[in-house]
């Protein structure tokens, strides 16, 4: 029997730089959290991958890495697969995600990253620099940018008032 090839490619924009893109995609033990029908994926070699899907199971070779834009795999037995992601830097703080995955139509949809998931997963662990600079933790439900010198500012997110800006009483 003759499986029909076919390709998925999916793109994203993630609010992180390049590098931490890089390295979580790097990460070949959290695939299953983005790649819905991935069991598991077990690093053999630096350069070898054992990936397992409901009944499939195969090896790949890592072919190319270039630190910070592009990761490219084969497999070298069980079904016929290829995968290239490449990321490219948007600005110090934005980067392009695009996964492309060539395989049989059987399992290229279960086994290509959801890359909205992915960007979820990253922003999440990742958060822009700007929420921890100069803030305190959040008190009470009260934004934590309202807050200074112990003091709350302007409004809170609920609308309370706080103190006005000037010389503590």
């Amino acid at each position: 029997m003759e499986t029909r090839g076919a390709a998925v490619r999916r793109t994203v924009e993630i609010a992180v730089p390049a590098h931490i893109a890089y390295e979580r995609m790097c990460r070949i033990e959290e695939y299953p959290l983005f790649r819905h029908q991935v069991r598991e994926v077990l690093a053999l070699s630096d350069d070898t991958l054992r990936w397992d899907l409901p009944g499939e199971s195969f090896t790949a070779r890592l072919d190319l890495r270039e630190p910070d834009r592009l990761l490219q795999w084969h497999s070298v037995d069980g079904p016929d697969c290829t995968e290239t992601v490449t990321i490219q830097p948007l600005s110090p703080q934005r980067c392009l995600v695009t996964a492309e995955l060539n395989g049989p139509a059987t399992i290229v949809d279960g086994l290509a990253a959801d890359l909205p998931e992915f960007k979820r997963q990253v922003e999440r662990d990742h958060p822009p620099l700007g929420h921890f600079v100069n803030e305190r933790p959040p008190t009470l439900n009260r934004h934590r940018s309202n807050w200074r010198e112990q003091r709350m500012i302007g409004r809170t997110s609920t609308g309370e008032r706080g103190a006005r800006q000037g010389p503590a009483a």
